[in-house]
């Protein structure tokens, strides 16, 4: 399956935040401490056991460069969205 195939597949917040993380090859503490939240917390969301706050997904979309759309609904809007 192509990359950008994967991209347009994946389905929830949970999902779309663990295509991002596993996108940057951080490790789950780096990527936890770019947008200012503990690894718990990562591993959370990227279990589906919560989300992520409004403050916290704003930092994921100006950090990696994704749209809040795309974030949410799972809409493409820009160029840089995860290519």
């Amino acid at each position: 399956m192509t990359e950008r195939r994967r991209y347009y597949m994946v389905e929830g917040l949970s999902e779309r935040i663990e295509y991002i993380y596993a996108k940057t090859g951080l490790t789950q503490r780096e990527f936890a401490r770019r947008i200012g939240v503990r690894p718990e917390a990562l591993r959370e969301w990227l279990t589906g056991r919560s989300s992520p706050s409004a403050l916290s997904l704003a930092k994921i979309c100006a950090t990696f460069k994704v749209s809040a759309d795309y974030m949410l609904f799972g809409k493409r809007g820009g160029k840089n969205e995860t290519d």
